[in-house]
C-alpha cells in the first residue's frame, strides 16, 4: 500500500465546463469497467420494506484540472459525478502519460460558493444555463448585475434572491404599475424562480451549501448512493448523514447501521475508503478503527475463500500486525455489540452472511420434513431416451420456446396438486412409450441413482464436474413427466368427446374455460448469471431465469399489488438451480424463501461442484466425469491463432470456440476469425465496428430489448423482426415484465442471419 502510494499525486483545482467534458471509450478508461457491474445484491424483502437501494457508480469523463499547486493543467480520467466550472475537487491520480492522469478512487467536492472571481461572470453564464434558465433572460441577467452592482457581489448565496430581485425590476419596466397588474405579475417570478430552484444543478449548489461535509466525504464512502443523495433525499436524511460526519463517521462503513439509521440498503464505506479521508480518521477511537479494520479483513477472507466464517483464531493472528491481541478481542466483541458480527463455536461470521445461512438451513430441514412428494417413474427409460433421441438443434429449440413460452412448462396442475394430498402419485406409460431395449451396460448406474433420488427426496445435491450429464439428466426427467401428461390429457379429451352422455353443461364449461386457461410454471429451471441461464434454456428446451430476476419480480409484482393476478412463480413445485457452486447464499437464501413462503415448493435440485453444510448421503450424488470434446485455449499470438483456425474441428464456426481473459487477446482473436470465417475486418477506416451477415457475435451484458430500442420505433420495422406470436407493443411494456419481454443475457451467442434496418445501440 506505501509502495503503490509514492506513485500517487494529489491534484487540487475547478473542473472545466461541461462542454470541456468528452466521454472516453478507450482501453485506458474500459480496464476496470467490470466493477461498475459488480452491484450489491439486494432481497427484495429489503427492497418492499422502502429503502433506498444503491445506484450506478458514475460515468468515466475526461476533465481538464488546473492543479492549484503547480499551475498545470493536468488531463484526468475518472468517475465525476457531477461537474462545472463551480466545483473545485481535491482527487489521487496516477500518471499515465504525458499530462495525463488517471483517478485513484473518487473525487471530494468543494463549492467555490464566490464564483471563482475573477471569472464570476463566465461561471454564473454556465451555471444558469445548466440550470435551463432561458438564453433571453441569461444575457439579460448578467448585463443587469454588471449595472446595478458588480459581480464581486454576487455569490451562490445570494444568487436566488439577486435573481427574484431581477424579474421584479425587469417586469417594473415593461408593465403599468397598477396595483392589480402588480399583484398578477407575482405569480409568474415565483414560479419562474421555482422552476429553476427544481433543476439538478442548483439543488446540488444548495445541498453543498447546507451541507459542506457530504460533498468533501461522502463521494468517496459511499459513491453508489451520493448521487441519489444530492439529487433526491430529503433534507432531514442529509443532516443526519452530516451529523454523522461531524461525531460518529464510522457508523458509514457498516450496512447494519445505515439501514437501521438511515434506512439506506447494503450501504457501508470501506476501510481504504476512510483511510482516504484522514480528518475522519481524526475523530474515531482506536476501538473504532480496530473494529473497522477487522470487519474489512473478515469480510476480505470470506470473500477470498469462499466462506461465510473466519476462525476466531485466525482472525486474531493476522490482524496481529494491525492491533495487539488484546486489541482484536475488544474489537471483535465492540462488533459484537453493535449487532456486525456474531461468533458460533469460535468462528466469527459477518451477520448477514450468518442470516443467510441459517435461514438457508431452516428451509432446507422444513422441505425435508415436509410429506413427501414421490415421483414414480422409470428413470432407466428416462436415460434410455437420452440415447435414443436424436440431439435437435439448439437455437431453434430456443426459438421456438421464446415464440410459444409455455408449451414446455409441467402441465396438468390438478394431477400433481393431487398428489401432496393422496401421497404417491403414479405416472403410467401411454401405449406410444419408446420401445427400447434398456441394457444394464450402457447405463451409467451413477446417473440412475441420482434420478431416483431426484424422484424420492425432497432435498437433492447432483455434484460433478462439467460434461457429466448433471443437467441433461434433469432436464430429461421432466421432459418426459411432461409428455405422458400430455398423453393423459390427450387421452382423456378424447374420451371425453366420444361419451355421448355427458351434460350439455360440462361442454359449455370446457369451451369457455380452455383459451382463459392460464399455464403455470411449477418447473423453476434456474442458473446464478445470464450466460448460464442462456445455456440452461437452450440445453434444456424450458423456461430458465436467473435468480436475480426471480428475487426482483417479487418485488414489482409486490409493488403493482394487483390482487388479481398472482405472482409469477407462484405455482411453483419444483427449483433447479444449476451451477450451484457459483450461487451466493444471500442470493439463494432470497429466493428460497420466496418460493418457500410465497409458492408451492416441494423439491429443491441443486447442480454443480458443491460442498455445502447439508450435504447428507441420502441427499447427494456425485457422478462421475465424462470429459466432451472442446476446446480451451488462451493464446495471445495471432501466428497461432492462425494455425489453429487451418485444424479441422475450427472450421465450422458454429462449433468453435476460443476463450480469453484479456481484452487486447479477445481483440486479437475477434479479428483473426473474422478474417478467417467472413473475410471482412472488424473495424473500418474509423476505428468502428463492423458487422455482418454471417457474423458471430457474443452479448456483453445483461439486457432486456426494449432498453436498446428507440422509444419512437415504428410498427412496420418491428414487424419485420418480430414473428408472429410478438406485437410491436411488447417493445413499450415494463422492462422487468418477464412474460412479454425479450431478454439478452450475457454471455450468450448469436449470429447475424439477416439486416432488415439498423439502430445504433450501444450494448
Amino acid at each position: 500500500m506505501a509502495g503503490s502510494s509514492q506513485h500517487l499525486r494529489e491534484l487540487q483545482g475547478p473542473l472545466l465546463p461541461p462542454k470541456d467534458l468528452v466521454e472516453e471509450d478507450d482501453d485506458l478508461l474500459r480496464e476496470d469497467v467490470e466493477e461498475d457491474e459488480d452491484a450489491v445484491f439486494v432481497d427484495a424483502e429489503e427492497l418492499c420494506s422502502g429503502g433506498v437501494k444503491a445506484g450506478r457508480l458514475p460515468g468515466r469523463l475526461r476533465v481538464l484540472i488546473p492543479d492549484e499547486n503547480t499551475q498545470e493543467r493536468c488531463i484526468v480520467f475518472g468517475r465525476f459525478p457531477i461537474t462545472g466550472p463551480w466545483w473545485r475537487v481535491k482527487v489521487q491520480v496516477k500518471p499515465v502519460g504525458s499530462r495525463c492522469y488517471q483517478v485513484q478512487g473518487f473525487p471530494s467536492y468543494f463549492l467555490q460558493s464566490d464564483m471563482s472571481p475573477p471569472d464570476q461572470e463566465q461561471t454564473c453564464s454556465v451555471f444558469l444555463k445548466e440550470c435551463e434558465v432561458h438564453d433571453d433572460d441569461r444575457i439579460k441577467f448578467l448585463a443587469w448585475v454588471n449595472e446595478v452592482s458588480s459581480y464581486n457581489d454576487l455569490n451562490f448565496e445570494n444568487l436566488r434572491e439577486t435573481l427574484r430581485t431581477f424579474y421584479k425590476e425587469k417586469r417594473r419596466k415593461d408593465q403599468k404599475q397598477s396595483a392589480q397588474n402588480e399583484q398578477e405579475e407575482l405569480l409568474p417570478d415565483c414560479e419562474m424562480s421555482l422552476l429553476m430552484e427544481n433543476k439538478i444543478p442548483f439543488i446540488n449548489v444548495m445541498t453543498a451549501l447546507k451541507f459542506p461535509k457530504i460533498m468533501e466525504f461522502l463521494p468517496i464512502l459511499l459513491p453508489r448512493h451520493f448521487k441519489w443523495l444530492i439529487d433526491s433525499a430529503s433534507k432531514e436524511l442529509l443532516a443526519k448523514i452530516e451529523e454523522i460526519l461531524g461525531t460518529h463517521p464510522w457508523k458509514l462503513g457498516f450496512s447494519k447501521i445505515t439501514y437501521r439509521e438511515l434506512k439506506l440498503l447494503r450501504c457501508e464505506a470501506s476501510w481504504m475508503a476512510f483511510c482516504q479521508c484522514t480528518s475522519l480518521l481524526q475523530l474515531m477511537t482506536d476501538l473504532e478503527k480496530n473494529a473497522l479494520i477487522m470487519y474489512s479483513k473478515l469480510k476480505q477472507m470470506c470473500r477470498e475463500h469462499g466462506h461465510t466464517y473466519v476462525e476466531e483464531a485466525d482472525l486474531t493472528s493476522i490482524l496481529s500486525e494491525h492491533m495487539s491481541f488484546h486489541d482484536a478481542w475488544e474489537s471483535l466483541k465492540f462488533l459484537k455489540d453493535i449487532g456486525v458480527v456474531a461468533c458460533e463455536k469460535a468462528c466469527v461470521f459477518p451477520y448477514d452472511l450468518y442470516q443467510a445461512e441459517r435461514s438457508i438451513a431452516f428451509s432446507i430441514c422444513d422441505l425435508m420434513k415436509s410429506p413427501p412428494w414421490h415421483l414414480h417413474v422409470d428413470v432407466k427409460k428416462v436415460l434410455a431416451s437420452i440415447h435414443t433421441t436424436k440431439p435437435e438443434n439448439s437455437r431453434s429449440d430456443d426459438a421456438s420456446s421464446e415464440s410459444k413460452p409455455d408449451e414446455t412448462r409441467l402441465e396438468n396442475p390438478v394431477d400433481i396438486a393431487d398428489s401432496q394430498d393422496s401421497g404417491d402419485h403414479i405416472w403410467t406409460n401411454g401405449d406410444n412409450e419408446i420401445n427400447a431395449e434398456i441394457s444394464e451396460v450402457q447405463l451409467d448406474q451413477d446417473q440412475v441413482a441420482a434420478l431416483e433420488m431426484i424422484c424420492s427426496n425432497a432435498v437433492t445435491v447432483i455434484s460433478g464436474k462439467g460434461g457429466c450429464g448433471k443437467t441433461t439428466i434433469v432436464s430429461h426427467l421432466f421432459k418426459h413427466i411432461e409428455q405422458l401428461e400430455e398423453r393423459e390429457v390427450k387421452k382423456a379429451c378424447e374420451d371425453f368427446e366420444q361419451d355421448q352422455d355427458v351434460p350439455e353443461e360440462w361442454i359449455t364449461f370446457t369451451e369457455q374455460s380452455q383459451p382463459d386457461a392460464v399455464k403455470a410454471i411449477e418447473v423453476l429451471l434456474t442458473a446464478p448469471t445470464g450466460k448460464a441461464t442462456g445455456l440452461l434454456r437452450q440445453k434444456t428446451g424450458f423456461h430458465a431465469y436467473t435468480l436475480c430476476q426471480v428475487n426482483y419480480s417479487f418485488y414489482v409484482w409486490k409493488n403493482k399489488m394487483t390482487n388479481d393476478r398472482p405472482w409469477k412463480f407462484a405455482s411453483v413445485r419444483v427449483l433447479v438451480v444449476d451451477e450451484g457452486s457459483l450461487v451466493s447464499v444471500g442470493i439463494f437464501k432470497s429466493v428460497l424463501n420466496l418460493l418457500c413462503e410465497h409458492s408451492k415448493l416441494k423439491k429443491l435440485i441443486i447442480l454443480g461442484k458443491l460442498k455445502y453444510y447439508w450435504n447428507s448421503k441420502e441427499t447427494v450424488k456425485s457422478l462421475n466425469y465424462k470429459p466432451l470434446k472442446s476446446y480451451f485455449i488462451m493464446l495471445n499470438l495471432y501466428s497461432a491463432v492462425k494455425t489453429l483456425l487451418q485444424e479441422n474441428d475450427l472450421q465450422d464456426a458454429k462449433t468453435s470456440q476460443f476463450i480469453a481473459f484479456r481484452r487486447q487477446d479477445c481483440d486479437l482473436i475477434n479479428d483473426c476469425c473474422c478474417r478467417h470465417y467472413t473475410g471482412h475486418l472488424i473495424k473500418d477506416h474509423q476505428n468502428r465496428l463492423v458487422f455482418g451477415i454471417g457474423d458471430k457475435i457474443c452479448c456483453t451484458k445483461n439486457a432486456y430489448l426494449s432498453e436498446l430500442l428507440p422509444e419512437n420505433t415504428s410498427g412496420s420495422q418491428q414487424d419485420s423482426d418480430l414473428d408472429a406470436s410478438r406485437t410491436p407493443r411488447d417493445f413499450s411494456k415494463n422492462k422487468h415484465d418477464f412474460e412479454s419481454n425479450i431478454r439478452l443475457c450475457n454471455g450468450e451467442i448469436f449470429f447475424i442471419t439477416n439486416i432488415e434496418y439498423l439502430y445504433c445501440v450501444r450494448i
